[in-house]
């Protein structure tokens, strides 16, 4: 069970060791980033998703995605 605040999703054991083979290779410039865990990598890439291709979803600019 996940802390107060928290919820629980499930990533297939692929994502997941690929993400952890980022965090190897790369984890010194993503801890400038704040990016320590496999938690925090997916996070960070959820909100850039939304902050790019659901902006141009909405900006009816779908064409750009592709």
């Amino acid at each position: 069970m996940p802390r107060k605040g928290f919820k629980s999703v499930t990533i297939s054991e692929e994502i997941y060791n690929l993400i952890k083979e980022q965090l190897k290779k790369y984890g010194k410039q993503l801890r400038l980033r704040r990016v320590r865990t496999i938690s925090d990598f997916v996070e960070d890439a959820v909100l850039y998703y939304i902050k790019t291709v659901v902006k141009k979803i909405e900006e009816g600019k779908e064409e750009e995605i592709l």
